[in-house]
């Protein structure tokens, strides 16, 4: 049994049918503007827990902003990268 049509005719509609023999490639889109934006908020994040590190540890009435910036972060992280 042989792969290949001994027909042209049905050559070419297995070309149409079959979407592996399409010479169009998908490429993905990369929305930078979305991503530049997601990394600038997470970098102030950062800057603003580092220059507020001392009110944040020392506090106990931020023990929940504490405790919560590394997951909110890593979750901020996960979704740009």
């Amino acid at each position: 049994m042989s792969l290949d049509p001994t027909d042209r005719n049905q050559s070419y509609i297995l070309y149409i049918i079959i979407a592996e023999w399409d010479d169009e490639m998908n490429y993905p889109e990369i929305e930078y503007s979305k991503f530049l934006w997601w990394t600038g908020g997470l970098g102030a994040s950062w800057f603003l827990y580092g220059y507020n590190y001392n009110n944040y540890t020392a506090n106990l009435r931020l023990r929940t902003m504490r405790y919560l910036f590394p997951l909110v972060n890593l979750s901020m992280f996960a979704w740009v990268y």
